[in-house]
């Protein structure tokens, strides 16, 4: 019984042990601060990658190898916007795994590959939509949207008016100017 007793006692010390708070290391801190600073930045030029990518290359910057991965991973998505871009092909462009792709923009922007592709891909659209030489579907297809019932859908859902109802938007704006 009091062997029993002894057992319990060791693996109710030991639960208590796991379940204390570990406090994190200043690694982890120092990482999570930069990665904090890469978010706002990224935030701040959402309109222009080239400017963020370019911020993060830049030797004032010092960046982490995972943070010039990370930036060369967004240049590939701006760049073969029109495509039918998934991660799977920026892992292999690159030449690292999808996960790893997954991680670094869970860790740096707390979103996901395809959140981010429509962010850039709905930017994109409204600077073409503001030029007025296309169609809405040619815009969409531009953007790498072959449907256009979907394309208007999906820029609907981001900024809350149609394509064309943006465009008419900044054509009103210019008017009152």
């Amino acid at each position: 019984m009091q062997k029993q007793t002894e057992n319990l006692q060791e693996v109710t010390r030991l639960q208590t042990i796991s379940t204390k708070p570990r406090s994190p290391s200043i690694r982890k801190l120092y990482l999570n601060k930069r990665a904090n600073v890469l978010r706002e930045s990224f935030e701040q030029n959402n309109h222009n990658i080239q400017d963020f990518v370019k911020d993060v290359e830049s030797s004032s910057f010092n960046a982490t190898r995972d943070e010039l991965l990370f930036a060369q991973c967004l240049n590939w998505m701006q760049e073969n916007l029109y495509r039918d871009a998934n991660i799977a092909d920026l892992a292999k462009e690159i030449g690292v795994s999808v996960r790893k792709i997954q991680r670094l923009f869970s860790f740096f922007l707390q979103r996901t590959y395809t959140s981010v592709l429509l962010d850039m891909r709905i930017e994109s659209a409204k600077a073409y939509l503001a030029q007025h030489k296309n169609s809405v579907g040619e815009v969409a297809y531009m953007v790498g949207i072959k449907d256009h019932a979907y394309f208007t859908y999906l820029f609907r859902k981001a900024t809350e008016m149609t394509p064309t109802e943006y465009r008419l938007s900044l054509i009103q704006q210019q008017y009152e100017e």
